[in-house]
């Protein structure tokens, strides 16, 4: 068996004996039924341990250029030992391969955001390779969030987003702005790295936490983020590194090796000249922001591009706030800041009558009582009187629908949303999973109104988001519970192959492995076998 696996001839120059290491243990992962755990504990059976968090080895050979790119070295992986490094070729390995598509995707997004991210980080003196921890936080989506809350490229929760000055409420969210949220990662990671004093355990702690990794550290009497994986079992169990967190790092360093080596991998080369470049505006608060993207000339999906951390068509009403437009629209945008027009594209009117209540309202639109009072401080609650409902943004909808018997005057202009089974053309990036989580519908709901056997979608393919009553999900305040899907509903089923592990088959249907596990009331010490028939979304 050859040394060194290429399937176009090695390159003249003799490879680094990190390389040899890596491309022989992976030869020897895939000649056998057993691969190496990440944890240093011997051998573990394949797709068991870690199966979740480290994917096993395809048993292709890499190419000469994938070889060469696997050996290159930027910030973070300079002397690491051959021992640590079959981890990181692993995932290298299965991002190359496997997840060629997501890989694609990723740098897609990327190209609008790198230069700005690189710029900021060198603003702030830190390792120009930070620039790619967006790659694994959230493939540089600022529509990102997590299953457990976090939000944008970032992927701050809500504590750490007050910490660094994000603010967040009913009207916005300032996570989701990739350009306030990469100055407060910035910051973040700098603090981080002055406490631990070391990039490895500082990247590490921004997936795992401070304190996690500090009381690890100690509890281990180690220094370093490989020792500290190799004595994770000496750790108390509620401070443990989760097998996410001992795989956050290499996966971080896989990522930066493929994003340095971009075009010799076959993928597109990211140029500042195709960023997206943008100036910075203040506007007052309770600004019309449909108004203003009507008065630039930008469509409202293309503002709400450029502006995502904005929930609706409205800028909170009680404090100014930045709006980020293409810098040649720049001048038109402060002039509307200024005076703005008395267009209010931005708010739905509605007539009160006979037996209407701000609670029924808030239930049949989903704004909150509160905000409603807010924005509509008419003194007395009595019929005839007119509402100004602000306009969710219809790249974050939530369920809008006014009573049917809106008076003529006050009549609300067809709804955008998906509660009127929006058709949407599927765009580079999108998934079933992420656009069913974006329109706050099911994965089932949106495969059975398109007929989909699986998670597959084509850009420029035409779906039709089911409303928010078709996907089963009731208005905002109402206290309807939501249904179970029929019996009769399709499920989408896969049958497990040879070599199929949880992690794998996650990422092959686009859907969460943690939420594929509880569809299948998986543990993560479960086994898998070739012919269990799996369900890829949940009950």
């Amino acid at each position: 068996m050859p040394l060194f696996p290429a399937t176009s001839p090695a390159p003249a120059s003799r490879p680094s004996a990190v390389v040899v290491w890596v491309v022989l243990c992976l030869v020897l992962t895939a000649c056998g039924s057993k691969q190496i755990s990440p944890s240093g504990e011997g051998p573990v059976i394949a797709a068991q341990k870690d199966a979740l968090y480290l994917p096993p080895d395809d048993g292709k050979p890499l190419t000469s250029e994938e070889i060469a790119a696997l050996n290159s070295v930027g910030d973070f992986d300079r002397n690491i030992r051959d021992e640590d490094m079959l981890d990181v070729a692993l995932h290298f390995k299965y991002y190359l391969h496997q997840g060629r598509r997501t890989v694609a995707k990723n740098v897609e997004r990327a190209a609008f955001y790198l230069p700005h991210i690189r710029s900021i980080l060198q603003q702030e003196g830190l390792p120009g390779d930070l620039a790619y921890l967006p790659f694994i936080e959230s493939g540089y989506d600022t529509q990102a969030r997590s299953r457990t809350g976090a939000l944008g490229i970032w992927q701050f929760i809500r504590s750490t987003g007050d910490i660094y000055g994000m603010h967040h409420d009913w009207w916005s969210d300032e996570r989701h702005c990739p350009y306030q949220s990469t100055a407060a990662a910035a910051e973040y990671l700098g603090k981080l790295h002055k406490q631990f004093k070391d990039w490895h355990l500082a990247i590490t702690a921004y997936n795992a936490g401070r304190g996690r990794v500090s009381r690890a550290l100690s509890a281990s009497g180690t220094d370093n983020f490989f020792d500290l994986r190799r004595r994770n079992g000496l750790v108390p169990e509620k401070d443990r590194l989760s097998e996410e967190n001992r795989q956050y790092l290499p996966r971080f360093l896989a990522a930066c090796k493929i994003m340095r080596n971009l075009e010799a991998l076959g993928f597109a080369a990211i140029h500042s000249a195709n960023a997206r470049q943008v100036s910075e505006i203040h506007v007052r608060p309770g600004t019309d922001l449909m108004s203003l993207s009507r008065r630039i000339g930008m469509s409202w999906d293309e503002f709400s591009a450029y502006n995502p951390a904005y929930l609706r068509c409205i800028s909170p009403p009680d404090r100014s706030t930045r709006v980020f437009v293409p810098p040649h629209l720049a001048a038109e945008a402060a002039a509307f800041a200024r005076k703005p027009d008395k267009e209010d594209a931005g708010w739905i009117k509605h007539t009160i009558r006979q037996g209407d209540t701000f609670a029924n309202i808030s239930g049949r639109t989903g704004v909150p009582v509160a905000e409603l009072r807010r924005v509509n401080q008419i003194g007395e609650f009595r019929a005839g009187k007119v509402l100004r409902i602000p306009r969710s943004n219809p790249l974050r909808p939530m369920p809008s629908r006014l009573a049917a018997n809106t008076g003529a005057a006050g009549a609300a202009p067809a709804q955008t949303g998906p509660s009127t089974g929006r058709e949407y053309t599927v765009q580079p990036g999108d998934t079933v999973y992420g656009l069913a989580r974006s329109w706050n519908v099911t994965t089932e709901a949106v495969m059975r109104t398109n007929n989909l056997s699986g998670s597959a979608l084509s850009i420029g393919q035409k779906l039709v988001i089911p409303g928010a009553a078709a996907a089963g999900i009731p208005a905002a305040g109402s206290a309807q519970t939501v249904p179970k899907p029929s019996d009769k509903a399709r499920a989408v089923t896969y049958t497990v192959r040879a070599g199929d592990t949880v992690w794998a088959i996650a990422r092959k249907f686009d859907v969460d492995p943690a939420e594929l596990m509880r569809a299948n009331n998986l543990t993560r010490n479960s086994t898998i076998r070739p012919g269990d028939v799996m369900r890829m979304i949940p009950n």
